[in-house]
C-alpha cells in the first residue's frame, strides 16, 4: 500500500471509531410564544343614504343600480380590523302606501359591496344572499365595510300616485373567523 492510501485509511478507521463509541445526539427543540390580541372594538352599522327611486311614471318600471346611481341606498360598516363579518339583507316585496302597494324586486345584482368608496370600484352581490366579506385593515374611523343597494320598481299603468315606502334592513355579524 502507498504511505497516502495508508493515511487515509487510518483516519478512516479514526473516524469511524469516533463515531461508534462517541456520545450519542440529543433530541432537540424549540418553543414559540402564542399570542392574541383581543379586540374591544364594537360592531356597528348606520345608514348614509336611501334607496330614492326618485319620480317614478306610471306603468314605466325605475331600476336604481348599486353601483353608477347616486340613488342607490348606502350603509357604513364599522367593526374590528380585518375581522370577518357576515352581511343579511331583509328586503321588501313591495313599497306601500296606505293600502296600495307598488312591487319592488332585487336581482342578483342588486347590491354592491366593498371595504371602502368610491363605490365605482364596489363588487356586485345579490343582496338576497348571505355576503361574507372582512373589515377594512385599518385603525378607525377607517376601519369600514360598505354595501349599496339597488333595485327596480315596477308600478302598474294605473297605480295611484303618492309616496311609497318599504323598509331594508342590513344586519351584520362577526363570524369569529
Amino acid at each position: 500500500m502507498r504511505t497516502g492510501t495508508r493515511a487515509l485509511s487510518l483516519w478512516a478507521m479514526v473516524l469511524a471509531g469516533l463515531c461508534a463509541s462517541g456520545p450519542k445526539l440529543a433530541a432537540q427543540s424549540a418553543s414559540i410564544v402564542a399570542l392574541a390580541n383581543v379586540s374591544n372594538t364594537a360592531l356597528s352599522v348606520g345608514w348614509n343614504s336611501e334607496l330614492d327611486f326618485g319620480d317614478v311614471v306610471q306603468g314605466v318600471p325605475v331600476t336604481v343600480d348599486p353601483k353608477t346611481s347616486a340613488n342607490a341606498g348606502e350603509f357604513e360598516i364599522h367593526g374590528a380590523r380585518r375581522a370577518e363579518i357576515q352581511i343579511t339583507m331583509t328586503l321588501p316585496s313591495v313599497l306601500t302606501r296606505g293600502s296600495f302597494a307598488l312591487p319592488i324586486s332585487f336581482g342578483p345584482n342588486a347590491g354592491c359591496h366593498r371595504d371602502r368608496k368610491p363605490r365605482s370600484a364596489c363588487s356586485y352581490f345579490d343582496p338576497a344572499t348571505v355576503l361574507i366579506v372582512r373589515i377594512r385593515n385599518a385603525n378607525p374611523p377607517n376601519n369600514t365595510y360598505f354595501v349599496w343597494i339597488g333595485g327596480t320598481v315596477n308600478p302598474s299603468p294605473s297605480q295611484p300616485g303618492g309616496l311609497y315606502t318599504g323598509t331594508i334592513t342590513l344586519s351584520v355579524s362577526y363570524t369569529g373567523n
